[in-house]
């Protein structure tokens, strides 16, 4: 529909390996409260990131992501928050 958020999540195998990547597009008639989600999502990802060195936890870039989105008046859905990749599509997180 004209107003929907679009995700397209792409996967590939090559040697007994798994890759996966998702992209989420706002088609252009979609409100600004969807663009404003999708905008604010992209920023907490780039956010963690950037904090991303040795010796920091799973916990300190959730807790990154979590205060960007609730920052923004958003909440995580903690059940959705990914997995682990490699020979398997949803390994447990290492």
């Amino acid at each position: 529909k004209s107003r929907d958020i679009v995700n397209v999540d792409i996967t590939l195998s090559k040697n007994g390996f798994i890759a996966d990547s998702s992209k989420m597009y706002v088609l252009e008639a979609a409100g600004i409260e969807a663009k404003r989600l999708v905008n604010t999502t992209y920023e907490a990802l780039w956010k963690a990131i950037r904090i991303i060195k040795p010796g920091v936890t799973l916990g300190d870039i959730g807790y990154t992501i979590q205060t960007h989105a609730e920052s923004a008046g958003y909440s995580v859905v903690k059940e959705y928050c990914g997995h682990g990749i490699g020979r398997e599509m949803h390994e447990a997180l290492r």
